[in-house]
């Protein structure tokens, strides 16, 4: 059971998605003399760090990004999404003449009154 659990949060880990050069940053810290505010200076970090999911010790969040990647296909959302507006723009006159509803029509969209 151990060991499947091992497996697993190793394949979590956001390192192994990283190229020659970089690096992953897990955290920061600002050494500074006695009498200066590191409170202050923490607004100057110029990169964030990876966030954690739940403060565990691996990166799934780089992991789900990476894998979420690898799937999501631009074109192909947008294609879906042309032929649902299709489908309802072929509806929507049908139910203005027949409900003859009162609407408000946005930007956005047409809400009806009832």
């Amino acid at each position: 059971m151990y060991i499947l659990i091992l497996l697993l949060l190793e394949s979590c880990r956001g390192t192994r998605y990283l190229q020659e050069n970089q690096k992953l940053l897990d955290k920061q810290s600002i050494e500074a003399p006695k009498g200066i505010n590191k409170s202050a200076l923490s607004d100057l970090y110029i990169q964030k760090t990876n966030r954690r999911f739940l403060g565990l010790p691996i990166n799934s969040l780089v992991w789900m990004h990476h894998e979420g990647e690898k799937h999501y296909d631009q074109q192909k959302f947008i294609d879906k999404k042309e032929k649902v507006e299709a489908r309802f723009d072929k509806k929507l006159p049908a139910l203005k003449t027949q409900n003859a509803l009162p609407t408000i029509n946005t930007a956005d969209k047409t809400i009806w009154m009832n």
